[in-house]
């Protein structure tokens, strides 16, 4: 029987600081860049005009 990564208590609380940690290091402006990619648009507003 295979045993999951994290029974054991110690590596689990290690990925999860790596994890925070590389969050943290991500700068704001990119991530408020990638969630307005998938932000919804408006269907029903005006096409731009040229």
């Amino acid at each position: 029987m295979a045993t999951s990564p994290w029974a054991d208590e110690d590596r689990l609380l290690a990925a999860l600081r790596d994890a925070v940690l590389a969050a943290a290091a991500v700068p704001p402006g990119f991530a408020e860049a990638g969630k307005s990619v998938f932000t919804w648009h408006d269907p029903d507003a005006a096409p731009a005009r040229p």
